[in-house]
């Protein structure tokens, strides 16, 4: 992770916590949504090997690839969208500010909350792709129907 941050940062930055340590900002709200998102995908993609896996080689090539022209970004890059648009609403504090309570009544920090926010997303995209891939055998007849309907 220190790698990525070093490269997408231009060197400013050595490591992720130089990079939590300044307030967010303008200049710093994007890498800290892009980082993020990244950490979320690596730890939900260990317990989810379809949807999250390729949603994270997605965002991988995402960060790659941003730069160049006529690049269409993938669904991965919508994590990182949603903790960018997170934290923007922060302005001008740090991620290690409390965020509120939450429901057992814990104080969090606005960066674990950005982390729940970017997992309740992935999390929902894992749980649709489930209902999609149902094959019925027989399409003739409704599936749910048990007389034809008559007006």
């Amino acid at each position: 992770m220190e790698l990525l941050v070093k490269k997408f940062s231009n060197g400013k930055y050595e490591n992720e916590s130089e990079l939590f340590a300044e307030p967010i900002s303008e200049e710093t709200v994007k890498l800290m949504g892009e980082m993020i998102a990244l950490q979320s995908l690596r730890t939900i993609k260990k317990y989810d090997f379809d949807v999250a896996d390729k949603l994270y080689v997605d965002y991988i090539k995402d960060l790659h690839h941003m730069g160049e022209r006529d690049y269409a970004v993938t669904d991965g890059y919508d994590c990182a969208q949603i903790a960018i648009c997170f934290l923007w609403q922060f302005a001008g504090k740090s991620v290690y500010d409390d965020y509120g309570k939450d429901r057992i009544g814990k104080n969090i920090t606005i960066k674990l909350a950005c982390y729940r926010e970017v997992g309740r997303y992935i999390d929902g995209l894992c749980r649709k792709a489930m209902f999609v891939g149902i094959q019925f055998e027989d399409h003739s007849k409704p599936i749910f129907c048990k007389e034809k309907y008559e007006p």
